[in-house]
């Protein structure tokens, strides 16, 4: 199993900068979930 990444970023949605998980990898097609509002959302939204 990977291990957790997280990149700091601001969130589409809620406008939070805080911890992004990233949970797809794919090189230019990456997800990533708020860690605060639990956003899913992708490379094109951020």
């Amino acid at each position: 199993m990977l291990p957790r990444k997280t990149i700091y970023g601001r969130c589409p949605k809620c406008k939070t900068k805080s911890e992004l998980e990233v949970i797809s990898g794919t090189p230019g097609r990456e997800k990533f979930r708020c860690n605060q509002c639990y956003h899913n959302f992708g490379m094109d939204e951020l």
